[in-house]
């Protein structure tokens, strides 16, 4: 078959630049196109997140908030916790002592009076006894005991043979003692 071009050159050449112009044109339209189309979705995209955000946020302080209260009332409770704990650690059995100089009494003294001192961990203890063997006996008992030191019985306490009043002062080996 032949084929017969009546269109000079010239004009052949201006229709295929034309064709590729309206090619590149057609090109350019579609980026274009896809451009505006990916702004858009960017655009709302951003708005979205903006609103999920804020949301978050408003969310988050509230947690925050409810948080800081728990944490609040945590710390008082655990002051509660350690205060106690510091009174348990400290605590002494003080009726263990009391037990403990009842059985090292001896059954012919009479106990009056029985003060003991915290703030100078010291015993006081007044009576009468019957006889001094008796008193002696009742200071041996307190200092062979462990539980006692510088057991002081003044001398005045051991000039009658009976019915000697006393007053014996100790101070209290804290250790000994059970929690």
């Amino acid at each position: 078959m032949i084929t017969l071009n009546l269109i000079p050159p010239e004009q052949v050449a201006k229709l295929k630049n034309k064709k590729t112009y309206a090619a590149i044109k057609d090109l350019l339209l579609l980026f274009l196109l896809f451009s505006i189309i990916i702004s858009i979705m960017l655009v709302g995209s951003k708005y979205y997140l903006q609103e999920k955000l804020t949301s978050l946020m408003d969310r988050n302080s509230a947690s925050i908030q409810s948080n800081n209260n728990l944490n609040s009332r945590i710390i008082a409770i655990n002051d509660k916790i350690n205060r106690t704990y510091s009174i348990q650690k400290n605590f002494k059995r003080w009726s263990y002592l009391l037990q403990k100089i009842n059985e090292l009494t001896p059954s012919a003294i009479t106990v009056n009076e029985i003060s003991i001192s915290k703030g100078e961990i010291s015993l006081e203890i007044i009576g009468v006894a019957k006889t001094r063997d008796d008193l002696l006996q009742l200071k041996k008992n307190l200092d062979g005991s462990g539980l006692f030191a510088k057991i002081n019985l003044p001398i005045s306490s051991l000039i009658n043979r009976e019915n000697n009043s006393f007053n014996i002062r100790a101070d209290i080996n804290l250790d000994k003692i059970p929690q």
